[in-house]
Order: C-alpha cells, then structure tokens, then sequence
C-alpha cells in the first residue's frame, strides 16, 4: 500500500472528507488529493497533523512514504526513518519543540531546496 493509499484509507475510516481533512490540518483540499494520488509528498509536521487529525499513529501512515525520484536518495530515505523513529520516542513536549524547530527551518529559504520553492 503507498503512502497515499494509507492516507485516504485512514481518512475514510476516521469519516472525513478530503476537505473536511484539509480544514482540520490547515491545508488546501487539493494538498490532500495530491498526497492522496501520491504526486506530492508532505512535510514530517503536515504528516503529524495528519496523523493526529485521523487518530492513528504516524508510522501507520508514514511507513511507505515513497521516494520523490530525483530528490532523494537511499541515504536521505534513512534519515527519514530516523527522524520518525526519534520523533516517536519524544514526549509531547519535546515532539512539539522538534517541529517548531524544523518550522522555523524551513521558513529561512536559504535553507529550502531549490526544487522546492
């Protein structure tokens, strides 16, 4: 099962609509459908918010996030694993500060990929 298939299963089990979700997480309905047809993939905060807003655990939805072909490579997908992993053994507190601190990452663009701006 892909990682959008994992989504959409869990949405439709949790009742919601594609824009009930998106409304719930702060995104756009078309966001969702894309990480539903699996043609974008979202942020490690987006997928929490996801996650928590279908109540399941991330990893329920993170395991198959696959490979955006040409940005990633074995290594990058690693470091992914690692985080969720670390992520998952924080307390509420320290996943919040984690997240925060990626936020505030990726608001500075000279720290955002080029293909992705």
């Amino acid at each position: 099962m892909t990682f959008g298939e994992r989504i959409k299963e869990a949405r439709k089990r949790a009742g919601l609509t594609q824009a009930e979700l998106a409304e719930r997480i702060g995104t756009t309905m078309q966001n969702i459908s894309q990480y539903e047809r699996s043609i974008r993939s979202p942020r490690i905060g987006t997928i929490k918010r996801i996650a928590e807003a279908l109540n399941v655990p991330v990893m329920q939805i993170w395991d198959d996030l696959p490979l955006q072909e040409g940005h990633e490579d074995g290594k990058r997908q690693k470091q992914r694993e690692r985080i969720m992993s670390t992520y998952d053994n924080l307390t509420d507190a320290a996943q919040d500060r984690l997240v925060s601190y990626a936020d505030d990452l990726a608001a500075n663009p000279s720290n955002i990929r080029s293909d992705n701006k």
